[in-house]
């Protein structure tokens, strides 16, 4: 199945441009810092979209592009203004929990093994190996 590039890089773009937007009071004294977030949201973006285009895939595709909509949405938080900081961090707890189960489901599209994935993640996260 072919996965169209134009229509992913184009949302990745618009992602990317949308995040120096939401956080550019304090992107636009740090370049290089909004360069590197410029470049996370904008290709987790890309690479849901292009996820997203495989059957098998879908929903990990839909989750890492929320996943980079959130990491845009984070950024609403410098504008110190009426509600845009609890959306802030509404959206940087979105980030970790869409990002977190797309990479749970990446190899097949949905939870390979049982819970041998999860014990995996588990005992990793906490022995430090």
């Amino acid at each position: 199945m072919a996965r169209p590039l134009l229509p992913a890089v184009g949302a990745g773009a618009a992602v990317a441009a949308g995040t120096l937007c939401a956080g550019w009071p304090y992107l636009r004294h740090e370049p290089a810092l909004a360069a590197l977030n410029i470049l996370v949201a904008g290709s987790l973006t890309t690479a849901g979209v292009l996820l997203a285009g495989s059957a098998l895939l879908r929903r990990t595709g839909v989750l890492l592009a929320g996943a980079g909509l959130a990491w845009l949405t984070t950024w609403t938080m410098s504008w110190d203004t009426g509600v845009l900081p609890l959306l802030g961090i509404a959206g940087s707890c979105q980030f970790y929990l869409l990002f977190g189960t797309a990479l749970l489901l990446y190899p097949t599209g949905g939870s390979s093994g049982g819970p041998t994935g999860r014990s995996w993640c588990w005992r990793r996260s906490c022995s430090g190996r």
